[in-house]
Parts: C-alpha cells; sequence; structure tokens
C-alpha cells in the first residue's frame, strides 16, 4: 500500500528549492493540504544518469527553469534521496516509501509564500540556453497539472512512439494559478484559429454567418491582392470597415450559390490533355474547364478601322467649327505603336466584378443554369489583361462584389464595401468592371456612383455587360412565375427585372441615367449578348434601344448551336450597322424571338466562361480612340408589345444592307456579297428559319447591283 508523504517532507523540498526571506511571515501548511498538492516531483525514470538525485531547481510555475545550486544548496541536495516510482493498479496510483537520511521535520514552517501566490521568487538566477532547453522537456511534469499527465504516461509507457510531426510544436501551455486547473472546459476548436488572432477568427466567424445564412438580401466583397492576399468584407458587420485576412480553402457561399452548382447542364463536353469525358451526372464538377467552341462577332477588326493622319485633322476641324454638330459618330483603332505605348503605360489595374443572384426557384424555372459569380468575373478578366499586357508588368487588384437583393440596396451596399479601397481605385492606370445578368443594372449604377468618389481621371476605364437585360428578360416570361411562391423580397426583385421592359419605369431612368454619366466620363461600354440565350433576348443584351460612338456590341455564339452561316452573316451586319452608329432597322429585334435558347442549355450562363469575351472588351477599352467632342447618350425604346410582321423583314434587311454599303474603308462590299452566297445555299430545318427562308425569298436571284453599289 503507498504511503502518503508527510507535510515535513514537502516543506524541506520547498526550503531546498527556494530559501523564504528573512522577516516575513510564512503560513503554514496542515499535513492533508500538503499531501494533496499537485506540485510534482521529478520521477527516477525521467533522468537515469543522475541516479534520482534532485540537482535542478525549478520556479514556482513549474516550467522547469534550472540554476546552479550554491554550495550549500548542494550539500542540502546531496542529503535528498528521492525515489518514486509508480505503478497503476485499477485506476489508482502508488507511491513507494520515500527514504530521508536527515531529520527535517522542524522546518514544517518555513514554506515560501510563492507556494500559495503562485508568484515567481524574485531571487532566482538566469538560466543559459542549453539549460533552458533541458528544462522545457520538464515543464509539464512539474505544472499543478501534472499528476494526471504523469498517470496517462504510465499507462501508455508500453505503446510504441508516435511517429514524429511535421507541423511545427505547439507552445507549451502556461501553468494555471488555480489550484484545480483540470477542471477547466477544453475551449472549442476554431477554423480559423490557426491563422487569425482572436479578433480576426471572430470577424471571419460573423462574416462567414452573415454570408451562409439563408436570407433575401447579402452583399459582400472579396479583394485579391497582387501577393495572393484574400480580403474578406461583408456588409452589415464589423468587416464592412474593417476586411479581415481570409485564409482558409474553403470559401463561404451563399444558399443560392449552392443551389446554382447543382444546374449543370446535363451533357457536357469536357476534353483534357489524355481523354475526352462525357459527363452526365449535374453533381460532379470536373477539374478540367470545359471547352466550348465559339466564335465572337464582329471583332475589332471588322468593325472599325485604323485612324489616319488625315482622319484626325477632319475631326478636329469639325470639332473647332461645328463642336456638338461634328459628323463624329463611331471610335477608331489606334495605331500599332500607340497601343504598345499604352501596354507599357499600365502598371496598375483594378479589375472590378460585379454578381447578383436571382431567387433560386426563378432561376430554375426561367434559366436552368449557374449564373455564376463575381470571383469568377475577375478571375478570366485578370487572364485577359495579362494575355493582352504579354510580357509586359502590371499589377493586377481584383475586387469581387456579390450577394443579392434590390437594385437600390445592392448599389447602395457595394459603394460602401468598395470604400475600404477608394484610394487603390484611384491610383490605378486602368479600371475594369466586369458583371453579368442582372448584376449589369447594378454595375452601371455602381460605377457611376464610384467615378463620383474617385479621381478618374487620367486613367482608361473600361464596362463589359454580359447578357445584361437592358430592356428586361424575354418578352411573356413573367408568366410561367407564380408569385406565391416567392418571398416580399423576391417578388420585389423580379418585379424590378421585369421593369425594365417598361420605358417609364423607375428602373429603366436610373439604369440610362448611370450610362449616360458613364458615357459622359470617357467609358468604354462593351455589350456582349449570346445567341441562344434562353432569359434575356439579344435586342435587350445588345441595347439596341440605346445609341452612342463608346458603346461597342458583340454577340457569342457556341458551334454546337448550329446557327446557320445566313443568320451569323445577317446579324453581324446588324451590330457592325449599330456599332458604327446608324440604324439597324429593327432587324435585331424582329429575329431575337427566334434565336431563344431551351432550359438549361442555352447560352446565358455560358457567355462568362469564354476568355475571348474579356478580351475583346479589353481591345476596346484600350485599343480604340477617344471622342473630339462628346456626345450624348440618345435612347429609343423598342416597341416589345409589337408582334413582328415577317413580311416587313426583307424590306428592313434591304435597307439595312443599303446602310452598310454606305459605310466608307470598310470590308461592307465582302461582307454583303457573302451574305447573298450564303442565303442561296442555306438550307433551314427548324420552323421558325423555314418560315425566315420564305420571307426573304426574293434574294434569291439578288445582286450587288440591286443594292446601288
Amino acid at each position: 500500500m503507498a504511503t502518503e508523504k508527510s507535510a515535513s517532507y514537502w516543506s524541506t523540498f520547498v526550503r531546498l528549492t527556494y530559501a523564504p526571506e528573512e522577516a516575513q511571515p510564512v503560513p503554514e501548511v496542515s499535513k492533508s493540504e500538503a499531501g494533496n498538492t499537485q506540485n510534482g516531483v521529478r520521477d527516477s525514470h525521467l533522468d537515469t544518469h543522475n541516479d534520482g538525485n534532485l540537482n535542478a531547481t525549478f520556479d514556482a510555475t513549474g516550467n522547469g527553469s534550472r540554476s546552479e545550486p550554491t554550495q550549500k544548496e548542494a550539500s542540502n541536495s546531496a542529503n535528498l534521496h528521492t525515489s518514486n516510482n509508480f505503478s497503476v493498479d485499477n485506476g489508482t496510483s502508488h507511491q513507494t516509501q520515500v527514504e530521508r537520511q536527515d531529520d527535517t521535520s522542524n522546518n514544517d514552517a518555513t514554506i515560501s509564500r510563492w507556494w500559495w501566490t503562485g508568484t515567481q521568487k524574485d531571487s532566482i538566477k538566469d538560466v543559459t540556453t542549453a539549460e533552458d532547453r533541458h528544462s522545457e522537456s520538464w515543464a509539464r511534469w512539474f505544472s499543478y497539472g501534472s499528476v494526471t499527465t504523469v498517470v496517462d504516461s504510465l499507462y501508455k509507457r508500453d505503446e510504441p512512439e508516435p511517429e514524429p510531426r511535421q507541423n511545427k510544436p505547439e507552445p507549451l501551455a502556461e501553468a494555471s494559478s488555480t489550484w484545480f486547473p483540470w477542471f477547466r472546459t477544453a475551449e472549442p476548436e476554431n477554423d480559423d484559429s490557426d491563422n487569425y488572432s482572436v479578433n480576426g477568427a471572430d470577424l471571419i466567424k460573423t462574416a462567414r454567418t452573415a454570408i451562409e445564412t439563408p436570407k433575401d438580401t447579402t452583399h459582400y466583397a472579396f479583394k485579391y491582392g497582387a501577393a495572393d492576399e484574400l480580403l474578406l468584407s461583408v456588409s452589415e458587420t464589423r468587416s464592412e470597415t474593417q476586411p479581415v485576412r481570409y485564409k482558409s480553402r474553403k470559401r463561404p457561399r451563399t444558399q443560392n450559390e449552392v443551389q446554382e452548382m447543382l444546374l449543370q447542364p446535363q451533357s457536357v463536353t469536357i476534353r483534357s490533355s489524355n481523354s475526352s469525358i462525357r459527363s452526365e451526372n449535374t453533381h460532379i464538377i470536373p477539374d478540367d474547364k470545359p471547352v466550348f467552341p465559339h466564335i465572337i462577332f464582329p471583332s475589332l477588326e471588322e468593325n472599325y478601322r485604323i485612324i489616319t493622319v488625315r482622319t484626325q485633322v477632319r475631326l478636329l476641324g469639325q470639332h473647332l467649327l461645328y463642336h456638338a454638330n461634328s459628323s463624329e459618330c463611331h471610335l477608331y483603332r489606334r495605331t500599332e505603336a500607340k497601343i504598345v505605348r499604352r501596354k507599357k503605360k499600365t502598371k496598375k489595374a483594378v479589375v472590378i466584378g460585379v454578381h447578383n443572384f436571382l431567387p433560386t426557384k426563378m432561376v430554375k424555372t426561367t434559366i436552368g443554369q449557374s449564373t455564376g459569380n463575381s470571383i469568377k468575373f475577375v478571375k478570366e478578366a485578370s487572364k485577359a489583361i495579362r494575355a493582352w499586357l504579354l510580357n509586359e508588368e502590371c499589377d493586377i487588384e481584383t475586387i469581387a462584389l456579390d450577394g443579392g437583393g434590390k437594385v437600390a440596396d445592392r448599389v447602395e451596399h457595394s459603394l460602401k464595401l468598395l470604400g475600404n479601397w477608394y484610394q487603390l481605385i484611384s491610383d490605378a492606370d486602368f479600371l475594369f468592371v466586369v458583371a453579368h445578368s442582372q448584376g449589369v443594372t447594378v454595375g452601371i449604377q455602381v460605377l457611376a456612383g464610384l467615378l463620383e468618389r474617385v479621381d478618374w481621371r487620367n486613367k482608361r476605364i473600361g464596362f463589359l455587360s454580359m447578357a445584361g437585360p437592358f430592356h428586361g428578360p424575354v418578352v411573356g416570361l413573367d408568366t410561367k412565375l407564380v408569385v406565391r411562391a416567392y418571398s416580399q423580397v423576391e417578388n420585389e426583385v423580379i418585379r424590378e427585372l421585369f421593369d425594365l421592359q417598361k420605358p417609364s419605369s423607375d428602373q429603366t431612368q436610373s439604369l440610362k441615367n448611370a450610362l449616360a454619366t458613364l458615357l459622359e466620363k470617357n467609358v468604354k461600354v462593351t455589350l456582349c449578348g449570346s445567341f441562344s440565350d434562353q432569359f434575356v433576348p439579344l435586342f435587350s443584351s445588345l441595347a439596341t434601344g440605346y445609341t452612342h460612338p463608346n458603346i461597342y456590341r458583340i454577340i457569342h455564339s457556341r458551334l454546337s448551336e448550329n446557327v446557320p452561316p445566313f443568320i451569323i452573316l445577317l446579324f453581324q451586319a446588324a451590330v457592325i450597322a449599330k456599332n458604327m452608329g446608324r440604324s439597324d432597322y429593327n432587324v435585331i429585334q424582329d429575329l431575337s424571338d427566334r434565336c431563344v435558347g431551351s432550359l438549361s442549355t442555352g447560352g446565358h450562363g455560358h457567355v462568362f466562361e469564354d476568355q475571348a469575351v474579356y478580351v475583346q472588351a479589353l481591345q476596346h477599352a484600350l485599343e480604340t480612340t477617344d471622342l473630339f467632342q462628346h456626345k450624348h447618350l440618345q435612347h429609343a425604346a423598342p416597341q416589345l408589345s409589337k408582334v413582328p410582321n415577317p413580311y416587313q423583314i426583307p424590306w428592313n434587311i434591304r435597307t439595312l444592307l443599303n446602310e452598310i454599303l454606305q459605310l466608307h474603308n470598310n470590308a461592307s462590299l465582302v461582307l454583303v456579297t457573302q451574305l447573298i452566297i450564303a442565303f442561296k445555299k442555306w438550307a433551314p430545318t427548324s420552323k421558325p428559319w423555314k418560315e425566315l427562308k420564305y420571307a426573304l425569298d426574293a434574294f434569291e436571284e439578288a445582286s450587288l447591283q440591286d443594292f446601288n453599289v
């Protein structure tokens, strides 16, 4: 049976370790208290070289600080022989009898004050580095809570030693000042505790909760730096004005984004270096990026010609003589030398992505595809900038604005989030804003408000709109929506979206005023529409009701859509006419309803995946000239309620081709010739195109002489 140590033994250990100060009252310790203390004594199996002799002193907290003993202490320690052999029997620790060679019973009252207060003795000597390293291994044995550690080690004595960990060893816990530290509750595990301070972890938790909690409105921003630094800012939290560093691999996602990620196409062909995989599982997200062969028309070279000195003199003279009545109605391409100089001047670029999540039920009913996220937009835009710059060095900073809710709320909160980086935006040489779907209406108003708060002069600014609903979604799409299936906020979001179909609505007026503000400040706006968009028709994404020289329109089409060459050339002619400041004679609007794609296979969710779209917008923003005389935005609302007459289309197309042939220094003649040849070879199979072929039967015998060439 284990023998209990008397109080005289503990008092001897304390007296030999720390000599109490003279003339200080020393509290007495009862035998029961002295026997139950937790300050452990070094076990004999810890150090086999010292034969159990205790020749080191320890600080009050048990951290194992070791000092050289004095002559008196050395003589006293020589008389102290401790042999603590622990054995485990039914979970109980036993100690063998301790032999002491001298009588120390008269020293029971000489216990130092540090035993009670837990404070360190001031007279402890400094230790050397080598002794510190040796004493660190003793620290956990001589802490107040070391008894449980010793018992656990006895249970595991016969177990094999674990493999050494590769990670950085955790620091030893500080000794507790309480008598019962083992009753302390364990701190909850924190995913971000390894990367953040306590305050930073709290901010991260609050920000993640605000994003991941299901609700109708949310606003947040991710900012990526040049050194791969990620900052997170969430509206209506402390991080709104104090962005926190976010290092976790798992990015927080809203419930809308999680639901949209499951809306993958039923059949996607994925090209990899080894094989071609055909995936039918909508829940599998492949590692390789899906590759969709595409065409984008018209190109910048097909639309604008390079400006000459003669043209510059003519435009400058008209500007000085006629001012606003100048004939300047479109832009020109810069010379190659000026483009190279522009690349060298672009040293700092800021990319802002804007995205707005629509109600999930609406997306499933009307789109059937994921609408992406702003992080995807800024990454593709950054790649396009690096590709355009070639070998030129440039610091690219990206800010991804995302969330959901009404347009006015999105604009207000987005501007607050951008307030953290106003100086960064002001110092940039190039500002590039990209947006998709309803995020276009938000992005235009955000950029208009941003340019009122930062210095926008002496910098190039570009805006890319992908499938933006300038004139609302497809007509009649609202009849598929059930009002009762949505919350009040969701119904307001849907109503704002379809209000864009009304020219006099507040949403249309706000969008028009914001777009006019951008164009007055020389922002180059690129409008990209998807040919088979199932949600936004072509005439809406191309904003045919708006006219300005700084607006450049392009169409994105996948080759898998099997668009007839005649239709592609016809749309190319109409888009070139709009880009050159001419009228398209409603050809785009009359043919848009025949190009609407089907649910989940349309092009609404694919246009932002093509990097060539971003490159076209960059070329328009950085490789085109500026207007000598600023122009005002012209707006003519399209007649959406009017059903197009198929027999008026031939007359509209003929007038359009005559307009194209009037353009000077352009490949208009080649375009019209190709159009006539493609029509004669056209053999449509679907009903809409068969009806159009029948209406255009007069072109079967058309020639260039019929168009007043």
